[in-house]
C-alpha cells in the first residue's frame, strides 16, 4: 500500500513549560501547515524529531524514492549499519550503482541519515562511529552533499548528541564549503593567494515531522478499511483520540479495531491496546541488533519506565 499524504514539518522548541504532551499535540493537530519536504530540500544540514510510530522511516525512503524518480541522486542510510568508511558502501548495496555514478560527477546528492536512537541502540558509542563514518566515506564530496538526519526525541536531547553532530557533519561541511570558495575565487586564482572569506552560514536547523493532517489521517485511515469513515472519524473526535490517529502505526490498529466492531471504545482499552502493539512491533533495525526481549520483558521494562515518569513527572526518562 502506498496512499501518498502531504507531511509538514515545524521548528523544534526545547521543551521545558507546563504543557502536557498531550496538549502539545493537540496544538500541532489544529495548527497551520508548516513547511513541505519541497522547503526541507532547500537546506543542506537538517535533523527532523518525532517519536515512534510518527512516520519518520518512511518519510525518508519514500523520499529517496520520489528524488530518484526526478533523476536526482538520493540515498538511505540506516546509522546503526554504520560502523567504518566501509559500512556506507556496505549499507547502500542495492543503490551501489547510483552511488558509484554519484561519485564520478559533480550533482547535488541528498542523504537520508536514520535514526540516530536506532544507531545508540547498538552501542552508546554507535552513533559517533556511524557520523564519522559518512564524514570520511564522502570526505571531499560533502561541498555538493545535503544531509537530514532523524532521531525520536528523546535521544536528540541526550547530552553529546548535538555536539556530535556538530563536530563531525556542521563542522566539515562549511570548511568544505570555505575551501571550495576560496580556491573558486576568480580574485584569489589571478593573484596565486587564497584569500579570506567568511565561512558559509550553514549551522544545524532542527525541526519536528507534524501529525498527520485530519485530511490524509482520514484517507489513510480508509485505505485502512476505516469505512464508512465519517462514522469512524466522528468517533475519533468524540474522544479525543487524535493523538493516536494522527500516527501512520496507531491509525493502522485503529482501523483494524474499527474494521472488526465498528467501534472503538474507552479510552483506557484504546491504550492497552496502544501498549500491546507497540510492545509487539517488529523493527528490524532492533532484531539486527539483537535487541528483541520476550514480551514479558517488553511489559514488565514498559512499567517500570511508566513508572518512573509518574513518580518523577517527567515526560521520560
Amino acid at each position: 500500500m502506498n496512499i501518498q499524504v502531504s507531511r509538514s514539518f515545524s521548528p523544534f522548541r526545547e521543551s521545558g513549560d507546563s504543557q502536557t504532551d498531550y496538549e502539545d499535540w493537540s496544538r500541532l493537530v489544529r495548527r497551520d501547515k508548516g513547511l513541505s519536504w519541497n522547503d526541507l530540500l532547500k537546506k543542506r544540514l537538517i535533523v527532523i524529531l518525532g517519536e515512534a510510530g510518527i512516520g519518520k522511516t518512511y518519510e525518508f525512503q519514500n523520499r529517496v524514492r520520489i528524488l530518484a524518480a526526478e533523476d536526482r541522486a538520493a540515498f538511505f542510510l540506516p546509522l546503526n549499519q554504520l560502523d567504518a568508511p566501509d559500512g556506507v558502501r556496505q549499507a547502500l548495496v542495492e543503490q551501489i550503482d547510483q552511488y558509484e555514478r554519484w561519485l564520478k560527477n559533480d550533482e547535488a546528492g541528498y542523504f537520508f541519515l536514520d535514526a540516530i536512537d536506532e544507531a545508540r541502540l547498538n552501542s552508546p558509542v554507535a552513533f559517533y562511529k556511524a557520523i564519522r563514518a559518512i564524514r570520511q566515506a564522502l570526505g571531499s564530496h560533502l561541498k555538493r552533499v545535503s544531509l537530514y538526519i532523524s532521531s525520536r526525541i528523546t535521544d536528540w536531547s541526550v547530552p553529546g548528541v548535538k555536539d556530535a553532530v556538530r563536530e563531525h557533519l556542521v563542522k566539515p561541511l562549511n570548511t568544505a564549503l570555505t575551501a571550495d570558495t576560496l580556491i573558486g575565487s576568480p580574485t584569489a586564482k589571478a593573484m596565486e593567494i587564497k584569500l579570506p572569506v567568511a565561512a558559509p552560514a550553514i549551522d544545524l536547523e532542527v525541526f519536528t515531522l507534524d501529525p498527520l493532517s485530519v485530511e490524509d489521517a482520514k484517507k489513510l485511515a480508509q485505505a485502512f478499511g476505516a469505512t464508512p469513515i465519517d462514522a469512524f472519524w466522528a468517533q475519533v473526535e468524540e474522544g479525543d483520540y487524535e493523538f493516536l490517529a494522527t500516527r501512520p502505526l496507531d491509525l493502522q490498529w485503529l482501523a483494524a479495531r474499527w474494521k472488526q466492531a465498528q467501534a472503538l471504545g474507552t479510552y483506557s482499552e484504546l491504550l492497552e491496546e496502544a501498549v500491546t502493539h507497540r510492545l509487539t512491533e517488529t523493527n528490524p533495525s532492533y532484531v539486527a541488533s539483537k535487541a528483541v526481549l520476550s514480551r514479558a520483558q517488553l511489559r514488565e521494562g514498559a512499567e517500570q519506565l511508566a513508572a518512573a515518569c509518574v513518580f518523577s513527572g517527567r515526560a521520560y526518562v
